[in-house]
């Protein structure tokens, strides 16, 4: 989707480089935009301070979702029918709680990765910023399902995420719900992505078989 994205800011920053012929520019002026002007631009464009304030002590919530890892937590709650996620995160010493606003997915979307196919059917938050201490940390978050093909799809998927990359930490449960989280131990600081995927497999929860090799941290909810 961010190739996507950047095709009319690509178009638009070049046309703004062109000048009427009759009007003497510089050789900077014409150069065409480097890759930093091109991801300012994309930067700029994102709904600026699109998270909430956190909740009220007192506000009720009746679904409410805990993952915690080896040194991280995350805790999301919300009502049924509300696409706002209230998330709080801890990572080491860093953490904070804000309200995400998801969006719903218009059609289910399905990509291959790795040689992994899966279809995702949302809801979701693409991406906005969200201001804190002076700060633009740049959001997203997943709580959707994520459906595969086979058993083997799935496995390759786990054995692609957990352990997987390491600057993502997972935790995955008995029930096919898996949680990750990418904090600011790799991102520098500045990005904080919380998915929240409830895995199935032909749409039917996978076989306790399938994914006891993958379980790890703990999921209460």
């Amino acid at each position: 989707m961010r190739n996507v994205a950047m095709l009319p800011l690509i178009a638009v920053l070049l046309g703004c480089t062109k000048q009427p012929e009759t009007r003497e520019v510089s050789a900077a002026t014409n150069a065409r935009p480097t890759g930093l002007d091109l991801q300012a631009v994309l930067v700029a464009s994102l709904p600026h301070d699109a998270s909430l304030s956190p909740p009220e002590q007192t506000q009720q919530f009746k679904k409410a979702l805990t993952a915690e890892g080896s040194n991280w937590m995350v805790t999301v709650r919300w009502n049924p029918g509300d696409l706002h996620r209230f998330v709080t995160w801890k990572e080491g010493e860093d953490g904070f709680s804000l309200g995400i606003p998801l969006r719903n997915r218009g059609k289910p979307f399905e990509s291959t990765w790795a040689g992994v196919t899966m279809t995702r059917y949302g809801p979701y938050q693409p991406a906005c910023v969200h201001q804190r201490n002076g700060s633009d940390w740049h959001v997203q978050m997943s709580h959707e399902q994520n459906d595969f093909p086979s058993d083997e799809q799935l496995k390759m998927m786990l054995e692609q995420n957990i352990p997987g990359r390491p600057h993502y930490n997972s935790v995955l449960s008995t029930d096919g719900t898996m949680v990750t989280l990418c904090g600011p131990a790799y991102s520098g600081g500045d990005t904080l992505d919380v998915q929240i995927w409830m895995l199935t497999v032909n749409r039917k929860k996978p076989s306790l078989e399938v994914l006891k090799p993958f379980l790890t941290g703990k999921i209460t909810e």
